[in-house]
């Protein structure tokens, strides 16, 4: 049972991490669009992660 629990906590910390680097990765890559001024492209990559509560996303 200690093994079971173990790899559940392993795949739910390595799925967080892998969220967390793809919402980054998103991140910069909407903020490189906006500063190069296509702001189309920018709003539909940070959009999504603005309507999902993503703080930097919002600002």
């Amino acid at each position: 049972m200690t093994r079971l629990r173990n790899q559940l906590y392993t795949i739910v910390l390595g799925t967080f991490c892998l969220i967390t680097i793809v919402m980054a990765q998103g991140y910069d890559e909407g903020r490189a669009a906006y500063i190069k001024g296509d702001y189309k492209n920018a709003l539909e990559i940070l959009r999504p992660m603005a309507e999902a509560g993503d703080a930097q996303a919002q600002k």
